[in-house]
């Protein structure tokens, strides 16, 4: 009895401890019910609000179309134009692919919506009022946006205005009073109508442009000790099976960078938060066939590795329309990964095709101020904020302080409204992008309100050194400066403006055509030639490709070099030999420089063979190149002391191989390789390779030497073998001692490569240039400084210099230096560094350089971005052989990583032969 009196206790207060708790409980979970329910109330007021924004919207567009319905009544059209024009607002409405958010969708389960088409909208479908509701502004204000360009197209398309003149000046229009500022903004540009394109269709791309912009990040994963993220986005277009972006871009740099950056891209880092607004746009090359976007998310982590946050994947279809997606962040495959959120994005694609008939029909110059109106007003409002002026600045690559900015922006708010519009805004450009040197100048040239046409020609005659220019071309000069930077009259703007055209570049263009002897003999140029041209990536395990000979003839190759091996089935076969490279045809090789090797060049073309093959296969071998390439070939050289001339030899194709085969190739062979014996005399089509190393040696021992032997026979230089990374050596020295063929590893952008882009722009990038009468007169000797100048270079000024990917806004800072023979090299100069500045630094230094010899000496400038806790970045570059600079204030325009000009960037430098 006492046991079971003391367990029913027990069991009696156990029970009152659980009811207690539980009470405990059901309140704690009546609050948070409460609270609940209040966030609710507030996400389905916030949504009531958008939907009264949307209203408004719809109003303004119904407005905007009666407006236009006015206008065309009016105007003197035809009446089948004007009703081609005019359209119900709800068909503007229904033609942009919008619907409104229905009450239904305040709380509770989302509703896929369509448009007039049945096309699903994703962007409003998957909105759900408890989750979505901050972003739900972002859908109608690029809705807005969309209606807003049709409506740009429609206007377009009735009126076809010739005014080039600001939105600011829509006032003198005949017809502007019927419109509003705001919808008359894009009119007056004269842009052409904006391309509509249709909802995304099936089937496989063919070969286009993809538009993409990373709107933003919505409640993303914390991965920070406080609660919030770093987060970045990393891209790229992958294959169905591609399941990682920095692997596909590691493979991307193995195949060329000049690949990567079409591919591969990344978003800035947005600290400490989980809703991020990225606002990143791009466009990207897609080859044919079945691509899916894929798209990683990341927290950046200063100390270790970047920390995943998950992953959205898009297939790609056909032309499409553009189309705005929340898209949830998943795991990767296999993966346990701790993911949430969605990414807000925007993509359309256009075919190559389609892009072209576009291009076609833009011919009239875009005002660069508009185009940045555009991409600031994120809003379409009219009107730019504070933080919609941030947001620009970070595009422009400047940063400024929040006290710095505030002054700036206070001093072009006229009217204290606390927004610029048009006119301001291009006042605050004014002061961003003051460039203090081209003040002084024009001030100095005595520019006021305008520069005179006087002022300007003698500022061309005597400080340009351009003392040929007619009256007539300075004002040619003149007048398109003017309409390029939409001036009325040569002010400091079209005076900035030409300062900074490829019209006033430190490139003699006179050097950018043929204009160089042909008549010598073949040994008498330097050739571009390339290294293991069938490989892509490495040495070792890298893609042998047949297309890779199109791709460096192309560039203005004139060398390609195929190694020659046995193959299964008697058919000779290129490869790396001894490696894990795959292998191509030698056939295969011989159609593709049938058809390709002078469709960029009309000067001859060698094939340096690599012979490894048994003689029955040597024999096939000259077989393939009767068969596809005999129309091209002239005669052998064998009864000849002196190689035929680089004009009679224009369209044809040389072979270069060892003489020791067979006979039926050996018959061939137009350059026959020899080995190096400088005692004895030999014919001059007769070719001595050379590695890198033992010429080196040679050429810093004895360089005069170097100089007497390739003036009297033909070398070719190579890589060393232990460059398995396709690296390259610095092909100055080969050069500067008269090799004519210094081969280089084309798949690998970097120093070498773009000297040899520099090298061989001279001359009209034929792939040929004529070497210094004293190379070829074989008594000069490299090291000497009996023929050196100086060059007085003074680095002014940037602008526009492009972000890098992962990085903040730049500090940079300028690399000269010069590459020649052992005179030259080493000499390099550095100007101190700029913090925070890419838009439009000034550095204002000077140096001067001594060079051996102008004909063979090369001037880079290097763009480089400090960094403090790692290795600096490589920006940009800009070169030139220091025979083809012109003197005075010029125009350099900068050239990326993989070799592609970078338009409107550019330094500033003043040159000076002393």
């Amino acid at each position: 009895s006492a046991a079971s009196a003391a367990a029913s206790a027990t069991v009696d207060g156990a029970l009152r401890t659980a009811q207690e708790m539980g009470d405990a409980k059901r309140g704690a979970a009546r609050l948070s019910y409460e609270a609940l329910a209040v966030a609710v109330d507030a996400e389905n007021d916030s949504l009531r609000t958008l939907m009264d924004k949307r209203d408004l919207l719809e109003s303004r567009i119904s407005l905007l179309q009666a407006q236009l319905s006015a206008a065309s009544s009016s105007s003197s059209s035809s009446s089948s134009s004007s009703s081609s024009s005019t359209l119900p607002a709800a068909a503007v409405v229904a033609s942009a692919g919008v619907n409104r958010i229905p009450s239904s969708m305040c709380f509770g389960e989302s509703q896929a919506l369509v448009d007039e088409e049945g096309f699903p909208l994703p962007d409003v479908g998957r909105i759900l009022a408890t989750r979505h509701a901050r972003h739900a502004l972002v859908c109608l204000q690029n809705d807005h946006r969309a209606l807003m360009l049709l409506i740009e197209k429609r206007l377009y398309s009735h009126f076809q205005p010739t005014s080039t003149s600001s939105p600011a000046a829509s006032s003198s229009s005949s017809f502007s009073s019927s419109f509003s500022s705001s919808s008359f903004l894009f009119l007056n540009a004269a842009q052409p109508p904006v391309t509509q394109y249709t909802h995304y269709k099936t089937g496989p791309l063919t070969e286009g442009l993809l538009s993409l912009d990373i709107v933003s990040g919505i409640n993303l994963v914390a991965k920070d000790s406080g609660g919030t993220s770093d987060p970045y986005v990393i891209y790229s277009l992958v294959r169905a099976s591609e399941t990682d972006v920095a692997e596909k871009r590691s493979l991307l740099k193995k195949a060329g960078s000049a690949i990567t950056e079409t591919t591969y891209g990344r978003t800035q880092v947005i600290k400490k938060t989980l809703n991020p607004e990225w606002g990143h746009e791009a466009t990207m090359d897609v080859p044919t066939g079945e691509w899916h976007l894929l798209m990683q998310v990341y927290d950046y982590d200063r100390v270790g590795g970047d920390d995943f946050m998950g992953e959205a994947r898009m297939e790609l279809f056909q032309d499409g329309k553009s189309s705005e997606q929340v898209i949830a962040l998943k795991a990767r495959d296999g993966r346990k990964d701790r993911v949430s959120g969605d990414l807000v994005v925007r993509v359309f694609f256009v075919s190559k095709e389609l892009a072209s008939e576009e291009a076609e029909t833009n011919t009239q110059a875009v005002d660069p101020v508009l185009e940045l109106w555009e991409k600031a007003d994120r809003n379409k409002d009219g009107s730019l904020s504070l933080s919609e002026i941030r947001k620009i600045l970070e595009h422009l690559n400047v940063e400024m302080s929040s006290k710095e900015l505030a002054e700036v922006f206070s001093q072009v708010d006229e009217d204290n409204s606390g927004e610029l519009d048009f006119k301001e805004f291009g006042i605050f450009l004014e002061l961003l992008c003051e460039q203090p040197l081209v003040t002084a100048l024009y001030t100095k040239l005595g520019g006021g309100d305008e520069l005179s046409e006087a002022s300007f020609a003698s500022f061309l005659r005597e400080e340009q050194k351009e003392a040929t220019l007619s009256d007539a071309e300075i004002q040619e000069l003149m007048q398109t400066a003017m309409a390029n930077s939409h001036q009325k009259k040569f002010n400091l703007q079209a005076f900035a403006h030409f300062l900074g055209s490829p019209a006033n570049a430190a490139f003699n263009p006179a050097h950018a055509t043929v204009f160089q002897d042909t008549s010598l003999p073949l040994n008498a140029y330097w050739m571009n030639s390339s290294h293991n041209t069938y490989l892509v990536g490495d040495q070792l395990k890298g893609r042998s490709e047949v297309e890779q000979y199109k791709r460096v003839m192309d560039l203005g190759c004139r060398c390609v070099e195929l190694d020659c091996w046995d193959g299964k089935g008697g058919e000779p076969i290129v490869f790396h030999g001894h490696t894990l490279t795959s292998k191509i045809y030698f056939e295969d090789v011989c159609k593709a420089i049938a058809e390709h090797a002078f469709s960029y060049s009309p000067f001859p073309v060698v094939l340096s063979l690599e012979n490894h093959t048994g003689r029955s296969q040597q024999k096939r071998m000259a077989e393939h190149l009767k068969t596809h390439l005999s129309h091209l070939m002239p005669p052998n050289f064998q009864d000849l002391k002196t190689v035929p001339s680089l004009e009679e030899l224009k369209n044809k194709v040389l072979i270069k191989c060892s003489a020791s085969v067979h006979p039926d190739l050996a018959v061939l062979i137009h350059l026959a390789s020899t080995k190096y014996e400088p005692e004895k005399e030999k014919p001059s089509w007769k070719i001595t390779s050379f590695a890198e190393g033992s010429f080196k040696k040679m050429g810093k021992k004895s360089p005069a030497d170097a100089v007497s032997y390739t003036n009297r026979h033909m070398a070719r230089l190579y890589p060393a073998g232990n460059r398995v990374n396709s690296s390259n050596y610095d092909p100055s020295i080969g050069w500067a001692c008269g090799v004519q063929l210094v081969a280089l590893n084309f798949q690998t952008n970097a120093m070498p490569i773009y000297l040899n882009q520099i090298r061989f722009r001279t001359n009209g990038n034929c792939g040929y240039v004529l070497k210094p009468e004293n190379l070829r007169s074989g008594a000069y000797d490299p090291s000497s400084l009996a023929e050196k100048k100086t060059l007085r270079l003074t680095v002014m000024s940037g602008f526009k210099l492009p972000k890098l990917e992962a990085t903040d806004t730049l500090d940079p800072y300028v690399v000269v230096r010069v590459h020649g023979g052992p005179v030259d090299d080493g000499q390099v100069f550095k100007t101190k560094r700029l913090d925070n500045n890419g838009l439009n630094p000034v550095w204002d230094e000077t140096f001067d350089l001594t060079i051996a010899n102008p004909e063979i000496s090369i001037v880079t400038a290097c763009i480089m971005d400090q960094d403090k806790y790692s290795k600096d970045d490589f920006v940009a570059y800009w070169g030139s052989a220091a025979s083809s600079l012109r003197e005075g204030v010029r125009s350099c325009r900068l050239h990326g990583a993989d070799q592609k000009v970078m338009e409107g960037s550019h330094l500033l430098l003043k040159c000076t032969w002393l």
